[in-house]
């Protein structure tokens, strides 16, 4: 691969590690928001709920880089 190839990889990659982390802060805020607005009950058990999504997200992103790091320094054998 050249560098330039490298290059787009490693951005798309720094792309997707960035999703999983902002998606469950805008969930989040725009919970705080619904439940600040309506006062809702069950409010911690929709927060918990998004913590849970966003750390098991996480954790698959993490694994999907790895992957990647092998792929690029192994150049595709494991």
């Amino acid at each position: 691969m050249t560098f330039l190839d490298k290059l787009v990889a490693w951005t798309f990659t720094a792309f997707l590690i960035l999703i999983p982390l902002v998606i469950p802060v805008i969930l989040s805020f725009i919970l705080y928001k619904l439940v600040k607005k309506y006062k809702l009950q069950k409010s911690k058990f929709l927060f918990v709920v998004i913590l849970i999504l966003s750390i098991i997200i996480l954790i698959f992103f993490i694994w999907y880089i790895k992957e990647i790091y092998l792929l690029f320094t192994l150049k595709g054998v494991y």
